[in-house]
């Protein structure tokens, strides 16, 4: 018999903080390995700056949502609001203005509604891929479909879902003061 270590009891404020911490490292590696892998013809100007980087956060972001659905489930809306506060915290920090975040938080919803409808609507074995067409199409800014871009995302998605879900299973939330709100 083995015995599973007890998990580290986190509030959502803290375990807000960590998954916004591993979504940014996240989109930054996501980001580092499409500019190197995509040997695709697109658009130099997507492949590049704020705009890129921004649109592998939100994809990354959208994993890690359905982790604390999943794994937080009793606490996700208090989360998931304290986690968008440390999004835009370190977004604010890293120079971006009160305006754009306000458009951005607009984004963030479309988005997440477009990757949740596609997901829902493939066949379960085709979700990866799908899923990964579509972010393939945000983040490069184009509308042609690419197998290559979209199965490289599919896998990476693949790979920081099972990250994510290692980290949640490490933690237990404990109430704090506002999870209420």
């Amino acid at each position: 018999m083995f015995s599973r270590e007890k998990p580290i009891s986190k509030t959502t404020y803290e375990l807000a903080k960590i998954f916004a911490g591993l979504i940014v490292d996240g989109s930054t590696s996501l980001n580092s390995d499409l500019l190197q892998a995509t040997k695709v013809p697109v658009d130099p100007e997507s492949l590049e700056g704020t705009r890129f980087w921004l649109e592998c956060l939100i994809f990354v972001w959208f994993l890690a949502d359905g982790i604390i659905a999943t794994d937080f489930a009793a606490h996700e809306d208090a989360f998931r609001k304290k986690l968008t506060l440390c999004l835009y915290d370190f977004l604010q920090e890293t120079g971006a203005s009160l305006d754009y975040l306000l458009q951005l938080d607009h984004h963030v919803a479309a988005r997440f509604t477009e990757y949740s409808q596609t997901f829902l609507a493939a066949t379960k074995s085709k979700r990866p891929l799908a899923l990964g067409s579509l972010a393939w199409q945000h983040i490069a800014a184009t509308e042609e479909r690419n197998f290559i871009g979209a199965s490289l995302l599919a896998a990476m998605a693949g790979d920081v879902i099972a990250s994510l879900t290692e980290v949640a299973s490490q933690y237990e939330v404990i109430e704090d003061s506002d999870d209420t709100s």
